[in-house]
């Protein structure tokens, strides 16, 4: 059955939530946010969308009323999805490594474990994760085939680089690198923050 849902959120979870959902609600899919990020417009102008601002209130009249922070209000809501963000979580690493402003501590570039380098994560703490997480996935893939070698984290138990730089590469440098080694050479200049040493290349 088709539904009138309200997305609250302006980042990538509501992006990602906005893309599944706006061709099948009921009427247009209404949109709840405080800041738009430009930098997900496309998402927020896509056909169906009809962008609020904040709520204020809820309440159960009308088959479920929203009234917004402009005083305009909608009823007859069947769900609200909250895409506000969320807190890591790792119950099973011991001391619990998420701190208080949700980073990993002793995780070097949030990725390796400190002192257990056999230990990684992908994805996490990255404003837009994708393509840093399919680099951080080849990187990883490089290194269980051999083709990179971690030497000796250089770190502090805070996990930030002791006198390494990070330098990007742009998505036209990976895409124009043209044989296998040049590929892999532009994704280890990506991270060239992680003191990896290049073999097999």
């Amino acid at each position: 059955m088709r539904q009138r849902v309200i997305v609250v959120g302006s980042s990538i979870s509501a992006s990602d939530l906005v893309l599944e959902l706006y061709s099948i609600v009921d009427g247009p899919l209404y949109l709840s946010q405080r800041t738009p990020k430009p930098l997900l417009a496309s998402f927020w102008a896509l056909p169906n969308i009809k962008v609020k601002p904040t709520i204020k209130k809820l309440s159960l009249e009308n088959n479920g009323t929203v009234e917004f922070s402009d005083g305009t209000t909608l009823s007859d809501i069947d769900k609200i999805v909250f895409a506000t963000g969320y807190r890591l979580s790792y119950p099973y690493l011991q001391p619990n490594p998420v701190t208080e402003s949700n980073r990993l501590a002793g995780f070097y570039q949030h990725i390796f474990k400190i002192g257990d380098p056999s230990l990684a994560v992908v994805g996490q703490v990255c404003k837009v994760p994708y393509r840093k997480s399919l680099y951080k996935l080849l990187i990883l893939g490089f290194l269980g085939a051999g083709s990179l070698e971690l030497q000796s984290l250089r770190v502090s138990s805070s996990g930030h680089s002791s006198g390494l730089s990070w330098k990007r590469i742009t998505t036209s440098e990976y895409q124009g690198a043209g044989g296998v080694g040049e590929r892999e050479a532009a994704i280890q200049r990506f991270y060239i923050c992680l003191p990896c040493a290049c073999s097999g290349f």
